[in-house]
């Protein structure tokens, strides 16, 4: 997990200034004196990625083995203040600000979203730490490496990141006594969360929200995959026996979720279910609905007929993989080119990939009326 995120992290870093457009066709200016110091900041980097050019390949390779293997959940804890998501291989989700912060396992990969994150002195993650919008302090042992999003890592005296410690829009700092393993990298400045008093924040902003969006969208995706196997392949049989009669029942589809919303919202009885019930079945539909076409996608990369949660992350990474990336490059940026290109991902995804999931929710009712079936007399 933490090895694909690095290598995606890398990426964007030396890229992601380019997807903010063309220079305007203007007389280029003599160059400036670049100063000594950053010749050689940047010539330090330049030699720390080199030399560990084999082990982000060795990591990568270490991903596709995963993906290969297969992962499913074995636990879903849901409390007032968290959600905490552990997969079959131990590598843990979290999605919450808990109030102390600690980490609560000392299993393999974790991964968070929204707030801050201690690993005690006496805690061992068997993995990488991967955290968005918030810090991470190693007060343990981190056997892989550590990379925040908008956060900084700090690394006391007791602390120890086997691998590599890295801070996108975010600084790395480490008391005398701390170790950290192969390379440190981090940005000219610290952040922890939006600066909100940038002018480009706005868009940057809206990449935060649109990249929540994406994160807990994939995790209910990704939990349906695992749970709802049963409903998935009813609606998987609709699309595959007429994806366009789906496409334009999709359409459809809400139109009628319009019209309920209306008339339920002007009757006393029917304010809860418009304005509580109709989201909730709207939401369960359009997860239910991309999964199937996720996996039918996945199906077709890897050219095989299972329903398995290795053919639903290859078919999600198909279709997600690069708007993921241009909501994460707006939330660094705040380019307006990838603002509009990440609303354009958006408008097709909800013009033309949901409507396919949500005719065959329709047709199939949650997947539990095989497509064709016929109501009983």
């Amino acid at each position: 997990m933490m090895r694909y995120v690095l290598s995606i992290a890398l990426i964007l870093i030396f890229c992601g200034p380019a997807l903010s457009g063309p220079p305007e066709p203007i007389v280029p200016p003599e160059p400036p004196e670049i100063p000594e110091q950053t010749l050689k900041t940047l010539e330090s980097l330049k030699i720390e990625l080199e030399m560990n050019k084999d082990l982000l390949d060795k990591r990568l390779k270490g991903v596709l083995e995963k993906l290969d293997q297969g992962l499913e959940i074995s636990e879903i804890s849901i409390a007032a203040d968290s959600i905490v998501i552990t997969f079959s291989n131990d590598s843990v989700f979290i999605l919450a600000d808990l109030d102390k912060g600690t980490i609560p396992t000392s299993g393999k990969d974790v991964l968070r979203v929204g707030g801050n994150m201690v690993v005690e002195e006496d805690q061992v993650i068997h993995g990488d730490i991967v955290s968005a919008f918030g810090d991470v302090t190693v007060k343990g042992t981190v056997d892989g490496s550590v990379l925040t999003l908008s956060g900084n890592i700090y690394v006391p005296s007791t602390g120890y990141i086997k691998e590599s410690a890295f801070a996108v829009s975010g600084k790395v700092k480490r008391e005398p006594g701390a170790r950290i393993g192969s390379v440190v990298w981090d940005s000219p400045y610290s952040a922890s969360g939006p600066d909100f008093g940038e002018e480009n924040q706005p868009f940057r902003i809206m990449g935060y929200v649109l990249l929540l969006i994406y994160l807990f969208w994939m995790i209910l995706a990704a939990t349906c995959a695992s749970i709802f196997k049963k409903n998935i392949s009813t609606v998987m049989a609709a699309i595959k026996a007429n994806s366009f009669t789906s496409f334009l029942k999709g359409y459809l589809a809400y139109v009628l979720v319009f019209l309920a919303f209306v008339v339920l919202s002007i009757t006393i009885l029917g304010i809860p279910l418009a304005f509580l019930g109709i989201p909730i079945a709207t939401l369960a539909g359009m997860i239910l609905g991309f999964t199937a076409v996720s996996v039918i996608l996945g199906q077709k990369i890897l050219r095989v007929d299972e329903l398995s949660f290795k053919t639903f992350i290859y078919g999600s990474l198909a279709m997600g993989a690069v708007p993921g990336l241009f909501f994460l490059t707006l939330t660094l940026t705040g380019s307006v080119v990838v603002m509009i290109f990440s609303w354009i991902f958006v408008f097709l995804f909800l013009s033309v990939i949901l409507p396919v999931g949500l005719g065959a929710i329709l047709t199939t009712r949650f997947g539990v009326r095989p497509a064709g079936q016929k109501q009983p007399e």
